[in-house]
């Protein structure tokens, strides 16, 4: 190709891509071709301008304003180069291709606490890095044209996909296909990126449903937790029920004063569904453990409590039951602090169905469900009863080791289910006799629990006295009689004030299970 046609060529473009092929002196033919192909795809010019240095890798910074691009202008005027920051003006290139300043536009803007600029001062760097040197976000064409070489063949025909792309994992080691492993779980790889939004940072959980990890928003600038669905049908429909469930509560809690998990955002990403979260921080198991399963102090216990029944007062009157609350599933804001939220509903339902299905985990189950009776939204109140026992005494009120041995356990500390609930039962016969005698069999330890026979913890002072009596009205077997939410925020325990000081010390006998 002649020399005198490439640069008439050169200062018709603004891709890497197009300049990289112009740098091979192509023949006059195949240039032709190369354009042509160009122009049929309607190909956009790109975000990025390269400046014409020796190895024309490093993107220059392009100014948006006039004044800056006609100094920039007068300080080169030495060089030639269509490929400087002058090009956009001489060549009237439209404003929305000239690049991005990482702190113009409200790009890097905190829009939450848990901003990487607030606390991670080594990430912050690592983030302005990848910004500034990919020049992002950019639409998913762009990108493609630009950044090829650090696509897998999925990437890249995923990526045209994507409207905006903010993020897209640089050179760490991805995978090029077969993203699930036996399980359906899908394989992450750290560093990697997630809808070209979100960088994958590290494993905040698993369970049954798949993983949460904690990543990176690069358009909002915030830390979130992610959750990723395995590849089943069954969980699903799980997680699509978690979102019209956290949409629904989304909406209704406008003001975030229910103390409820916000739901950011939810997409799939290679056939797994992902729902994002608000990051927040432990537990209370794993805050407990932190403790060596020591239990809470009483007025701690009380904090967490009150916003407990608050979330729950609303569900219920959302029409709403949890149906698995957990320690689990209580996470604090912040580990200092006392503020909390509920979280995981994926298996919250309405009261649709008067007979219950396999609900609640094990320890937490209430009496009602193991024994088919029907249920209704006191089978929350019976697992916020087994919270508040186990923050206080550090272990599980009833951690039975089958469904049978639940029940019994139930039984040895609560009694035998009276005959109003007896009647209801669909498996009366698997647990008790024709004379409705409980049918007892050992545990692991060789010890038979009789009905009636333990209690979860002795009382004496004042306070906690106050706090087995609402204990008590929460793990009422008969659910007619259970404490509901509102009524159980009206108990003096809840409502009488604050000791001065930590409070008299509970004296507390746990269950030798």
């Amino acid at each position: 190709m002649q020399s005198e046609t490439i640069p008439d060529l050169k200062k018709k473009v603004a891709s890497k891509r197009i300049f990289q092929f112009l740098n091979k002196n192509p023949s006059e033919a195949k240039a032709k071709t190369f354009f042509s192909k160009v122009m049929q795809n309607s190909l956009k010019p790109l975000t990025t301008i390269f400046e014409d240095t020796a190895n024309h890798d490093e993107a220059e910074k392009i100014r948006d304003s006039p004044s800056a691009a006609n100094n920039e202008n007068q300080n080169n005027s030495s060089k030639t180069s269509p490929y400087n920051a002058s090009y956009t003006a001489r060549y009237n290139l439209p404003k929305d291709i000239r690049g991005y300043s990482p702190t113009a536009g409200g790009m890097l803007s905190r829009s939450g606490s848990l901003s990487p600029r607030s606390f991670m001062p080594s990430r912050k760097n690592e983030e302005l890095n990848f910004k500034t040197k990919f020049r992002l976000p950019m639409t998913g064409t762009q990108a493609l044209l630009l950044y090829e070489d650090y696509l897998t063949e999925t990437e890249k025909r995923e990526i045209e996909k994507y409207e905006m792309v903010y993020f897209f994992g640089g050179r760490v080691g991805k995978l090029d296909g077969n993203f699930e492993d036996e399980h359906g779980a899908y394989k992450v790889v750290f560093g990697d990126h997630l809808a070209f939004r979100y960088e994958i940072i590290e494993l905040l959980g698993k369970g049954t449903f798949g993983y949460v990890y904690k990543c990176l928003d690069y358009k909002r600038d915030i830390y979130v937790a992610i959750k990723i669905l395995r590849k089943n049908p069954k969980i699903r429909r799980q997680g699509e029920n978690e979102i019209k469930n956290l949409e629904l509560l989304n909406e209704e809690d406008l003001d975030d004063s229910k103390n409820l998990i916000r739901m950011l955002q939810c997409f799939e990403f290679r056939s797994h569904l992902c729902i994002s979260f608000e990051l927040l921080s432990l537990n209370l198991y794993q805050f407990l453990k932190k403790q060596k399963f020591q239990g809470m102090n009483p007025h701690l216990i009380k904090r967490i409590a009150l916003q407990i029944l608050v979330a729950l007062r609303f569900l219920h009157n959302l029409g709403l039951i949890h149906s698995d609350l957990k320690l689990e599933n209580i996470l604090l804001k912040n580990e200092g602090k006392s503020s909390i939220k509920m979280i995981d509903f994926g298996s919250a339902i309405h009261y649709t169905n008067p007979l219950c299905c396999y609900l609640q985990s094990r320890y937490y189950r209430a009496p009602e469900v193991i024994l088919g009776a029907g249920y209704d939204n006191k089978i929350d109140i019976w697992s916020f009863g087994c919270i508040l026992t186990e923050l206080y005494t550090g272990r599980p009120a009833f951690p039975g080791e089958n469904e049978h041995d639940q029940l019994i356990r139930i039984m040895s500390v609560i009694g035998v289910p009276p005959r109003q609930v007896m009647d209801k039962s669909r498996r009366r016969s698997t647990f008790f006799n024709d004379d409705n005698t409980p049918k007892l069999v050992k545990n692991k330890r060789g010890h038979v629990l009789l009905p009636g026979s333990r209690e979860l913890f002795e009382a004496t002072e004042k306070e906690e006295l106050s706090f087995k009596d609402f204990i008590t009205k929460c793990l009422e077997i008969d659910p007619n009689k259970r404490f509901s939410a509102e009524e159980a925020l009206k108990h003096p325990w809840i409502k009488g004030s604050r000791t001065k000081g930590n409070g008299p010390e509970l004296r507390i006998r746990r269950l030798n299970w």
